[in-house]
C-alpha cells in the first residue's frame, strides 16, 4: 500500500440542544467524542479521526477488531501520533506485504465486559456492543478481546469475567470470525475514593487467575500476551516502570509500541 494511502481524514460533526446518552471517547490519542456531563448535551463539536483503510473497510481482504477498553482506545498515547498499540500493529502490516488490512479500534474507556459490575460502568458493556461494535462490521476475520480490568476493578470475581469473555468468544466464533485473546496488563494499587473503588493486591491476583485462564487458551483461537510484555521483571504484577504512563493502569507510549510490536503477525494468516 502507497504511503499516500495511509493519509487520515477528519469528520466534524455538530450538535446542538440534544438530549440523549453519548459514549465517552475522551483523552485518548485520537479524539473521537467531546465530554458529556450525564444525559444532558450542551452545545458541543465532535471531531472523528480515521484513516482510509477503515474507510476502504469492505473492500479489505479482512478487517481486524481490537476489542476492548482505555488501553485500546488509547489513554496516555500521544495525541494524533497514532502510536496506540493497533497502530503499531496496522503498521506492521502493511510493511509486511502490504496488503490492506484494516485495523478497527472499537476501544472504549472504562468499559467493563458485563454490567453485573458495582459501580456501573458509564458504558454498554462489551456483551451489549458485541454485535454492533465488531459482528456488524463488514469483512471482519479476527477479533483482539482486550478487556476484564474494569470488571475486576469493580468488583467482579475471576468467574464472572471469565465468564464474560467465553461467551463473548463464543459469539465470535460461532460467526467464522477467529477470537484471540489478551492479557490483562498489571494495575498498581490505589486506595478507593468516591466513586473509584480502587486496586488492591486481592484483585491483581484475581487479574492473574483470569490471566492464567487465557494462556492456556480458554476457548480463544490464539492468545497475546500482553501482561508479559509491559510487567516489570522486579515485580511481576506492576508495570515496568518506562513503560507506565504514569497512573499505574495505561502504557506509556513506549509501552503501546512494545505492545504493537510483540504481535505475532503470522496470527492473520489466511483466514
Amino acid at each position: 500500500m502507497a504511503e499516500r494511502d495511509r493519509c487520515s481524514h477528519r469528520i466534524e460533526v455538530w450538535f446542538e440542544g440534544v438530549d440523549r446518552h453519548l459514549e465517552r471517547r475522551i483523552g485518548v490519542g485520537a479524539p473521537k467524542f467531546a465530554a458529556f456531563e450525564h444525559n444532558r448535551v450542551k452545545p458541543l463539536r465532535i471531531v472523528v479521526e480515521t484513516d482510509r483503510d477503515r474507510i476502504r473497510e469492505q473492500l479489505a481482504a479482512m478487517a481486524i477488531v481490537a476489542f476492548g477498553d482505555s488501553i485500546t482506545d488509547g489513554t496516555c498515547s500521544t495525541v494524533d501520533a497514532h502510536d496506540r498499540w493497533q497502530d503499531v500493529l496496522a503498521q506492521r502490516l502493511v510493511l509486511q506485504n502490504g496488503a490492506m488490512r484494516a485495523v478497527v479500534n472499537e476501544g472504549i474507556g472504562g468499559n467493563t465486559i458485563s454490567t453485573k459490575v458495582q459501580p456501573p460502568a458509564d458504558s454498554p458493556a462489551g456483551l451489549d456492543r458485541l454485535d454492533r461494535d465488531v459482528l456488524s462490521h463488514a469483512g471482519v476475520s479476527h477479533v483482539v478481546l482486550f478487556m476484564g480490568t474494569n470488571d475486576i476493578r469493580r468488583e467482579a470475581p475471576a468467574a464472572q469475567v471469565i465468564d464474560g469473555m467465553s461467551t463473548i468468544a463464543a459469539r465470535v466464533k460461532a460467526k467464522g470470525i477467529k477470537v484471540f485473546g489478551a492479557t490483562i496488563i498489571p494495575r498498581h494499587n490505589r486506595a478507593p475514593e468516591g466513586g473509584n473503588t480502587g486496586w488492591n493486591g486481592a484483585k491483581t491476583q484475581i487479574k492473574n487467575q483470569v490471566n492464567d485462564w487465557i494462556r492456556q487458551r480458554g476457548n480463544f483461537d490464539e492468545v497475546i500476551d500482553f501482561d508479559k510484555i509491559v510487567r516489570s521483571t522486579a515485580n511481576t504484577d506492576l508495570l515496568r516502570p518506562d513503560y507506565n504512563c504514569g497512573d499505574g493502569i495505561h502504557p506509556s507510549p513506549a509501552g503501546y509500541f512494545q505492545m504493537g510490536r510483540a504481535v505475532d503477525l503470522g496470527l492473520f494468516g489466511s483466514r
